[in-house]
């Protein structure tokens, strides 16, 4: 066994989710000259990503890998940013609703400081959603 072994680089799945139009890649591929089963997956949002990696995992297992023994290149779950993003858009469904519930409540003195994150296009607001409950929605895709 002289030859080197080559893992399936990240840039490869990315290419398959961009030509194929796919926010999910998954590669397995096996090196039976080294022995080896090699995962690579890649996700486009980092909730893709993370979900991508534990689906890859759960597979290992049912396979017979150990993923415990696997020499992670690149792990998304490992970088903080995954955990940020989904922890922010969860914190922000959190307000979104409590402001709603507040306006039930407080409906003249909300709807002026409201009115000033609607004027700076922080949210949007649908005040005809329902009769007691505005749809608030935060500007810049996170919903």
């Amino acid at each position: 066994m002289n030859k080197k072994y080559i893992p399936v680089e990240v840039s490869a799945a990315r290419e398959i989710a961009f030509r194929y139009q796919k926010q999910r890649v998954f590669i397995i591929a096996v090196d039976t000259a080294h022995n080896k089963t090699h995962f690579t997956t890649y996700g486009i949002s980092p909730q893709d990503k993370i979900e991508v990696a534990n689906m890859a995992e759960a597979i290992a297992l049912q396979i017979g890998c150990n993923p415990a023994e696997s020499k992670y290149t690149e792990d998304f779950r490992k970088d903080f940013n995954a955990a940020d993003y989904k922890a922010t858009k969860e914190t922000l469904a959190a307000v979104r609703n409590m402001v709603s519930r507040f306006l039930v409540t407080h409906h003249d003195i909300s709807r002026s400081w409201l009115d000033g994150f609607v004027e700076c296009g922080a949210v949007e607001i649908d005040y005809n959603y329902h009769p007691f409950y505005p749809h608030i929605k935060p500007k810049g895709g996170v919903s």
